[in-house]
């Protein structure tokens, strides 16, 4: 591994169900951890699923596969430069799993 192969930081962020203090419950976005990774921003799609017409914006994130953090599809998020990307994709890399590449999309430009 050479060294400063990651030169950018995204916090990875993920859904908790909390009292909301009247007896039910409530969504927030709960900080599971920082990490450092190597960012390429793809060009922009328009997706057209359902009949919804939206423009999204695209990056690929290398990073080493953590332990600690769970990179899974459902309710986790991605904070880059201080927009939010939805996880559409997590692969690994090299035949080991150390480091994983996830594609995730943003809807806001």
């Amino acid at each position: 591994m050479r060294p400063r192969k990651y030169i950018n930081r995204v916090s990875v962020y993920q859904g908790v169900a909390t009292a909301d203090g009247v007896g039910g419950s409530t969504s927030v976005m709960s900080l599971l951890g920082d990490s450092w990774c190597n960012v390429k921003t793809l060009s922009v799609q328009r997706v057209t699923d359902l009949g919804l017409n939206e423009n999204s914006l695209l990056i690929e994130v290398n990073l080493r596969d953590r332990s600690d953090i769970d990179y899974s599809i459902t309710n986790t998020q991605l904070k880059y430069q201080n927009l939010f990307y939805n996880i559409i994709r997590v692969e690994p890399i090299n035949l080991d799993g150390k480091e994983i590449k996830i594609t995730a999309a943003s809807n806001q430009l």
